[in-house]
């Protein structure tokens, strides 16, 4: 069974954090960062049955005259596959409805296959929408999901909660 265990503020990263982020610096924009600290308003650790299986936290990006909250979620290597991001996505997305925030955004930097392309769809069929850019108008004629699996730059997405 998962759950989310609320991580209190520093939010000390594990060697297993730091290793998935030093080993994905383009999904998590990591790179030459100081992984030692997540840049976080609010953090989770994943767990099933008391074994960590990877992490989730919101950093808050300035934008105009507001502070967005931007979701990163990470499974260790080894759990990947077996539906531990969606079901901890599902569970932050309810705890979060009601709350401060209207909306949540995420950043996807890669359409890789094995990483940020099968994040994209799952945004996407998760009711996220693609926040316009200029690489949008040169694939008009390509639904928000073909856009995603094409579109090899970084990509954001947001959702009403």
């Amino acid at each position: 069974m998962i759950n989310l265990k609320m991580i209190s503020p520093p939010y000390e990263t594990t060697p297993e954090l730091q290793e998935m982020l030093a080993s994905m610096p383009l999904e998590f924009g990591t790179a030459n960062a100081d992984l030692s600290i997540l840049p976080a308003t609010h953090a989770w650790e994943i767990l099933d049955n008391g074994l960590t299986v990877g992490y989730a936290w919101v950093s808050e990006i300035p934008a105009d005259d507001e502070m967005l909250p931007y979701l990163n979620l990470g499974v260790l290597e080894g759990f990947r596959g077996r539906q531990y991001g969606t079901r901890a996505y599902r569970a932050i997305e309810e705890e979060l409805a009601g709350g401060d925030w209207k909306r949540l955004y995420c950043q996807v930097n890669s359409n890789k296959p094995a990483s940020g392309l099968k994040v994209r769809q799952f945004l996407i069929k998760n009711g996220f929408e693609i926040i316009e850019n200029d690489y949008r108008s040169m694939y008009s004629d390509l639904t928000d999901e073909e856009f995603a699996c094409e579109c090899a730059a970084p990509l954001h997405f947001f959702k009403d909660l």
